[in-house]
């Protein structure tokens, strides 16, 4: 089994870095935006998540018409049996 020294990367790949190192260079409008709104997205993400397992795992215990756990209960247990 042989070492294989590093290779450069593909043109593309390169063309396409070049291209980001353009915009933060020239501090590119979009790329700006972009970078504000990253931690938004993050913290959206993060608040959406918690919504999504409360209402899997803990709508079953205090918001039961809306569990997605005891709708599979309801509707999948008759039909195992």
């Amino acid at each position: 089994m042989s070492i294989k020294a590093a290779t450069p990367p593909p043109p593309p790949f390169a063309a396409h870095e070049t291209g980001h190192a353009v915009q933060h260079a020239t501090a590119y409008s979009m790329l700006m935006l972009r970078s504000m709104l990253v931690p938004v997205q993050n913290a959206s993400a993060k608040i959406i998540n918690i919504i999504v397992i409360a209402s899997i795992f803990g709508g079953y215990f205090f918001i039961p018409h809306l569990s997605v756990s005891k709708a599979c209960c309801t509707l999948l247990l008759p039909l195992m049996v």
